[in-house]
């Protein structure tokens, strides 16, 4: 055994320690209390991924890590940790829902997607239910971690649309540069890069475009190659990096664009294209993921990429542009249906509402 692993063996064996002595205890009740494995981070806090889902859950149901009968974890956010926890909870009686988003697949782990998906699968199978973000996300589970034999339904994520909504979103003014954002978590260089050359190939036509890149830029030498790529794009003075941003920020920047730019490939269900639809942003995209299933065919415009997941696939700049440009010539027909999309289909009182049904369900076997 490496050392990592003696490392890894003691830290878990100090954590189950800990956890038998002042950990979960099962209570007898048909109400839910949910435990979140204690990941449920404080909105002040940079969030992104399977945390952003935890916060909104723990809005109805705050988490109760003493005393609880349902244990929740999200597949994005499962730690070395949260597994020992799952592990002592199962001991005790308290039920596991399991909330499974994208899977590893080859083009984007070749190396370690075996091990990757083994974790989440030992999970996924021990638990008394599993909520499946997108169709796209069954469809992977199925496919790389096993099918799974228990109750399951597709829940999409959610979004408050009283925190995100259009209002105080100003157009941009008449003969004001198209204003085009990259939003989330950029753990590889790919989205950012194409995003970048699309503000570029608008601008070779004649279409003046700004870009605003927020989120993480977490892939080794980020911000030097961003750099390098602006400088060499001609791009100086038309992209802002605005860096990390909370949650209560992300309304705001959010508001302050016209269009999201997420050429993501096969991005399971992401909660910022909902976020960006609750504000009236359209969303230009790969169509690929859970992309088609959130924004349909009246919320933005979608670039029809190949799906083997052998490689990763970016749309096509020229496509891409293409579709920018169809939906900022009827930018404001596009903004009123993603809205209406968003409050129909993403609220997150139907979200709760689901959930509880399914924490009734699943305390009721």
């Amino acid at each position: 055994m490496g050392w990592r692993r003696w490392v890894s063996w003691l830290y878990a064996l100090g954590w189950k320690i800990r956890l038998l002595i002042d950990g979960p205890v099962r209570v007898l009740s048909k109400e839910p209390r949910l435990t979140y494995a204690g990941l449920c981070c404080r909105e002040r806090v940079p969030s992104h991924g399977g945390n952003v889902k935890l916060l909104t859950l723990n809005t109805a149901f705050p988490e109760q890590k003493r005393a609880s009968n349902l244990l929740y974890l999200v597949s994005s956010g499962v730690s070395l940790r949260s597994r020992v926890w799952a592990d002592v909870s199962l001991q005790r009686g308290i039920k596991l829902v399991w909330n499974q988003n994208g899977v590893a697949y080859p083009a984007w782990s070749p190396r370690d997607y075996k091990r990757l998906n083994g974790r989440m699968s030992m999970l996924l199978h021990r638990a008394s239910f599993v909520v499946y973000q997108s169709r796209f996300c069954q469809e992977m589970s199925d496919r790389f971690l096993g099918r799974f034999a228990g109750p399951s339904a597709v829940v999409y994520n959610a979004v408050d649309t009283a925190m995100f909504s259009p209002a105080g979103r100003k157009p941009a003014a008449n003969g004001a540069p198209l204003r085009l954002l990259a939003m989330g978590s950029h753990e590889d260089p790919v989205r950012v890069m194409a995003a970048l050359d699309v503000v570029a190939a608008l601008a070779a036509q004649g279409v003046s475009a700004v870009l605003t890149v927020a989120g993480r830029l977490a892939w080794p030498g980020a911000d030097n190659d961003v750099k390098a790529a602006v400088a060499l794009l001609g791009l100086q003075g038309a992209v802002t990096l605005r860096g990390p941003y909370t949650q209560r920020e992300a309304g705001d920047i959010l508001r302050s664009a016209d269009i999201l730019l997420h050429l993501k490939y096969a991005d399971p269900c992401p909660t910022v294209v909902i976020e960006a639809m609750a504000c009236g942003l359209p969303v230009v995209g790969s169509r690929s993921g859970g992309l088609p299933e959130l924004v349909g065919d009246e919320a933005g415009a979608l670039v029809p990429v190949p799906l083997d997941l052998e490689k990763l696939y970016v749309p096509p700049i020229a496509d891409a542009v293409a579709a920018v440009r169809t939906v900022a010539a009827s930018l404001e027909d596009f903004s009123s249906a993603a809205r209406k999309r968003a409050v129909a289909c993403f609220d997150k009182a139907l979200w709760i509402e689901e959930h509880r049904r399914i924490f009734q369900q699943v305390l009721g076997s």
